[in-house]
């Protein structure tokens, strides 16, 4: 059991998570490793475009942080992988990613959510840009 904190255990189809170590040569520990900091970095992203805390509070939050992480750390592990067939799926999971976060932000300044002055570290050492 991997205990993501925002992913469900099983986010990735089971012959595509084999293909990616298979990829790597990692084992099963490494991939939770890799997929765990992908998420602290994921998270970091979204908390630094969006007031995550208000986004966390919504009704639909938990499950929107759970799909965005989801398509950032899938995409991230397939940049990975040097197979041509993967490079659209990594497009359309990011331009997902990146649409859903201006949505979220237009609807948070159409309600007056102000990004919070003081993002939470989620991801130390890592800059994002």
């Amino acid at each position: 059991m991997a205990n993501y904190n925002y992913m469900p255990d099983k986010f990735m189809p089971e012959q595509t998570k084999n293909a990616i170590l298979h990829h790597w040569g990692f084992g099963e520990s490494d991939f939770i490793s890799k997929a765990l900091q992908l998420e602290n970095v994921a998270i970091a992203v979204i908390d630094a475009a969006v007031n995550l805390t208000a986004l966390k509070e919504s009704i639909n939050g938990p499950d929107l942080l759970s799909d965005l992480c989801t398509s950032y750390v899938g995409a991230k592990l397939f940049e990975q992988v040097s197979n041509d067939d993967y490079s659209s799926y990594v497009d359309n999971l990011m331009t997902g990613f990146w649409d859903t976060i201006k949505e979220i932000k237009e609807a948070q300044e159409k309600a007056s959510i102000s990004p919070e002055e003081e993002p939470e570290k989620y991801a130390p050492g890592i800059m994002v840009f």
